[in-house]
């Protein structure tokens, strides 16, 4: 059976999987990776600059909750 522990660690475990994953995106931007999207028939739109700053976002959301998990926990 699962401790409240065992579950916080891997709750921070996943978030600093998808933290590793948005820094290696980042990562990709600065060395001139470009995204963007196309609604056929429509041109293409560059989305680069929102996708870096959601990433920029994304970073900060989960080290936010990697932050607050233990203390959610001990609350519990």
């Amino acid at each position: 059976m699962e401790t409240l522990r065992d579950m916080q660690e891997d709750l921070i475990r996943a978030y600093q999987e998808e933290i590793d994953t948005l820094r290696q995106r980042l990562k990709a931007f600065e060395i001139g990776m470009h995204s963007g999207l196309r609604h056929y028939p429509g041109p293409w739109v560059d989305t680069t600059e929102r996708d870096r700053e959601q990433a920029e976002d994304g970073i900060a959301r989960y080290e936010r909750a990697i932050a607050h998990i233990p203390k959610e926990y001990r609350n519990a």
